[in-house]
């Protein structure tokens, strides 16, 4: 299955929702990310949750990633997409381990 990624609202209401097609190559990269970094933080067999303190400093890290496939560039372009998304709405991503 994989890692599904939650969109939330200020009040954890769901904005969106991204799963299928990136959630079995986000879990391998999560799961692969170096100690320290905050991909490596979300957890692959439970949930995570970045409020948009965290999510900025995530977009930071995500700009400096260079994906090795087609597969690990759609993760890292909806992950930047899903936090702008989170930090409009003054919100959370919320990732969803399985």
């Amino acid at each position: 299955m994989g890692i599904s990624i939650v969109v939330q609202n200020q009040i954890h209401d769901q904005v969106d929702i991204y799963y299928e097609r990136v959630a079995p190559t986000l879990s391998k990269m999560a799961l692969a990310a170096p100690s320290g970094t905050m991909l490596g933080e979300i957890h692959a067999y439970a949930d995570t949750m970045f409020n948009s303190f965290q999510l900025n400093l995530f977009l930071v890290e995500l700009a400096t990633m260079t994906p090795q496939d087609e597969h690990e560039k759609e993760v890292v372009d909806t992950l930047q997409r899903a936090a702008e998304d989170a930090i409009r709405h003054n919100g959370y991503l919320w990732f969803s381990g399985d």
